[in-house]
C-alpha cells in the first residue's frame, strides 16, 4: 500500500493557502521556521493553519503506521468540516480561540530548538504533565517520619544497653563458681533381687573466683545415678544452712547418700556392676541443682539455677584392694 509522501501534504497545504502567499510552505523553507510559526499563529488564518497542520500530520501518520490511505478529496473534506465546527463554536466567544493561540505560541517559544533547520516538521511536544500529589501523601510522610524516629530511638537504646553490658563485664568480669568432689567414702554398694543397697558420703568444695562478686547459696540438691538409673537424692544445702560465699573464697559442703532402692538393671548393666565389683570401684554419676544469687556491693541479683555434673569413680572402702579416690572437678552449666 502506498505511503503518503511529502508532496501530497504540500498539495493540501497549497490548496488551503496561496502558493505564493504569506502562509505558503515556501516561506517555511526560506525563513526561520519558528518565526514563520509565530507569524502564522498571530494572523487571521490561525484556525485554518492549525486545522490543516493537524489533518496533514494525521494523514501522513495513518498512511505510515496504520496503513490507511485517504484521498486528496477526503482530507480536504475533513479540513472544511472541522473549520465549520470551530467557527460555529467560537463565533460569539473569541476569547477561548485567542487563549488557544497564545498557549500554542508560548509553548512553541519555550521549546524552540535553534539547531533544527527549516526541514523540521511537526509542532513541539508539550512537556509531560506533572503528577498531582494527593492529600494522603502528607499523612504517609508523617507516618514514615514517625516510624524512622522510633526505629532510630530503638537502635540507639540497643546500642546503649550493649555498651552498658560491655562496660559492666569489663569492670566486674563475672565468672561462674568452680565445684569439686574432694572426698568420697563408699562403705556399701550391693545389688541383689533388683534392689540396690548403698551407703556413701561425698565432700564437695565450692570456689568463688570473682574479685567483685559474692555468692549466696540458697539451696543445693544432689542426685546420684548408677548406669543411668537414679538411686538416691540428698539435700546438700537447704534454707536452714544457706550461706554467703565472699569474694575469692572456698567453702566446703557434703552430701550423704544412704538407703536402698529398687533398681531394675538389664543383663548388660548387671554385667557392668559385676565388673565394677571385681575392680573395687564403681562409676557413679552425680548431678547437683543449685539456687544461687550474686551480690555486687549492695545490689543482689535474681536467683540463678545452674547445674553441676560430676562423673565419679568411687572405690569401695571395705575392699581389700588399695584404691584411692581422686579429687574430681565437676562441670558447671548456667
Amino acid at each position: 500500500m502506498q505511503v503518503v509522501g511529502f508532496g501530497n501534504i504540500l498539495d493540501v497545504w497549497n490548496w488551503n493557502f496561496k502558493a505564493d502567499g504569506e502562509y505558503s510552505a515556501n516561506n517555511f523553507f526560506s525563513h526561520d521556521s519558528w518565526q514563520w510559526v509565530k507569524t502564522t499563529l498571530e494572523g487571521e488564518f490561525c484556525n485554518r493553519f492549525l486545522v490543516v497542520l493537524w489533518w496533514a500530520w494525521r494523514w501522513r501518520n495513518n498512511s505510515a503506521m496504520e496503513q490507511v490511505v485517504w484521498s486528496f478529496d477526503q482530507v480536504c473534506h475533513k479540513i472544511n468540516t472541522m473549520l465549520q465546527d470551530m467557527n460555529s463554536v467560537f463565533a460569539f466567544e473569541p476569547t477561548p480561540a485567542r487563549t488557544v493561540r497564545m498557549h500554542i505560541y508560548s509553548m512553541a517559544d519555550n521549546n524552540k530548538q535553534p539547531q533544527l533547520n527549516g526541514a523540521f516538521y511537526g509542532p513541539a511536544i508539550p512537556p509531560a504533565e506533572q503528577p498531582r500529589y494527593h492529600h494522603n501523601r502528607r499523612g504517609r510522610s508523617c507516618c514514615c517520619c514517625l516510624f524512622g524516629f522510633v526505629w532510630k530511638l530503638l537502635l540507639a537504646l540497643i546500642v546503649l544497653v550493649g555498651l552498658a553490658i560491655l562496660i559492666f563485664y569489663l569492670i566486674v568480669q563475672p565468672r561462674p563458681f568452680k565445684f569439686y568432689v574432694n572426698e568420697a567414702e563408699l562403705t556399701r554398694f550391693d545389688y541383689a533381687n533388683n534392689t540396690l543397697r548403698y551407703n556413701m558420703v561425698l565432700n564437695f568444695t565450692a570456689r568463688n573466683p570473682n574479685k567483685k562478686l559474692s555468692i549466696y547459696y540458697d539451696k543445693v540438691e544432689a542426685l546420684a545415678f548408677y548406669e543411668d538409673a537414679r538411686f538416691h537424692s540428698a539435700d546438700v544445702i537447704t534454707h536452714m544452712n544457706s550461706f554467703r560465699q565472699y569474694k575469692k573464697s572456698t567453702d566446703p559442703m557434703s552430701g550423704v547418700f544412704s538407703g536402698q532402692q529398687v533398681l531394675l538393671l538389664d543383663i548388660d548393666q548387671v554385667s557392668k556392676f559385676n565388673e565394677d565389683k571385681n575392680d573395687g570401684a564403681y562409676d557413679i554419676y552425680v548431678k547437683l541443682y543449685f539456687r544461687i544469687r550474686f551480690r555486687l556491693g549492695d545490689v543482689i541479683t535474681r536467683t540463678y539455677k545452674p547445674k553441676v555434673k560430676c562423673d565419679l569413680k568411687v572405690p569401695l572402702s571395705s575392699n581389700k584392694t588399695m584404691t584411692f579416690f581422686k579429687s574430681t572437678q565437676c562441670d558447671v552449666d548456667f
